[in-house]
């Protein structure tokens, strides 16, 4: 139910029908009732029964000890409005302007209204989850979600902390808005300031409501940092599929060689090395090939 301001000042008085409130201006948080005292009174010169409603508010928020009354023309009498707005975020934090109505059962057309406000005030009530809770790797990125069950936005603080001091904790955004009933996300990237070859870190992220509220909650997660090789794993199958596909070219290219010897360098036939270079080529290409797909796996 959303805050109403539009049945302020919108009162009608009848002369048959007196109607007061104890009080007009109501202040309550959801879940605890607050209460007025209507007095009503005869003011006609008939026995009449009048009938009090309340407009402007949720049907289910509000009581009256007595709904109806039967009176003789003088008579006054009393009934409790109890008004008590359930904890729960559509009970949005705010002015809910609302109405007493009191009419004749003789003269529906008798009616005499009083305006009221009830100022309810907010609460919140949040949660946060972060996955994954565990990351290998140089470095992690958790995904925070917050989520909040109260009736008004909650601005929330992030913090993150390790007992050795030794990491880095970068968030997308470490101050969040959380609706009402609703829910907002960040991300965290955690990493070492100072890289080890492997280590289990420790840490742990804490929220903090930006308000009178000096509720903390608090969620552990871990970081196994791994260092980076000092060469990528890649380059040794690459390269040995390079050096394959040049001797397999070069004995391409003895076979295909005209001249039966290279007197350059030795006196041996030039084709006699076709044989060796492709099949050592191809020996190196199987071998890469195999360390790429084992690595992959």
């Amino acid at each position: 139910m959303d805050p109403k301001k539009d049945l302020a000042n919108q009162e009608t008085t009848s002369p048959n029908i007196g109607l007061s409130l104890s009080s007009t201006r109501l202040e309550t948080s959801p879940g605890q009732p607050v209460e007025t005292i209507l007095k009503i009174q005869n003011r006609g010169t008939i026995v009449d029964r009048f009938h009090i409603k309340v407009e402007g508010l949720d049907p289910n928020w509000w009581t009256l000890s007595i709904p109806t009354f039967a009176s003789f023309p003088g008579d006054v009498g009393e009934s409790k409005l109890t008004i008590s707005p359930p904890k729960e975020a559509d009970a949005m934090a705010g002015g809910y302007s609302f109405r007493v109505k009191a009419f004749s059962e003789a003269d529906p057309r008798q009616e005499t209204i009083v305006s009221a406000l009830l100022l309810l005030r907010g609460f919140v009530t949040w949660e946060i989850e972060v996955s994954p809770t565990r990351v290998l790797g140089r470095s992690g990125t958790y995904h925070i979600t917050a989520s909040n069950s109260g009736n008004a936005d909650a601005i929330l603080i992030l913090e993150g902390k390790d007992p050795e001091e030794a990491l880095v904790f970068d968030f997308s955004k470490d101050k969040i808005t959380v609706p009402a009933g609703g829910t907002s996300q960040t991300k965290l990237t955690v990493y070492p300031k100072k890289g080890e070859q492997r280590k289990l870190y420790d840490f742990q992220i804490t929220s903090k409501y930006a308000g009178p509220s000096k509720e903390v909650k608090m969620f552990i997660g871990q970081l196994e940092y791994l260092s980076p090789p000092r060469f990528p794993w890649w380059l040794m199958p690459v390269t040995l599929g390079v050096v394959g596909t040049v001797l397999i070219a070069l004995g391409i290219g003895a076979g295909l060689y005209k001249t039966t010897t290279l007197y350059v360098f030795t006196s041996t036939p030039y084709k006699s090395y076709m044989l060796p270079l492709i099949i050592s080529g191809s020996i190196l290409l199987a071998v890469g090939a195999m360390i790429g797909l084992r690595k992959n796996r």
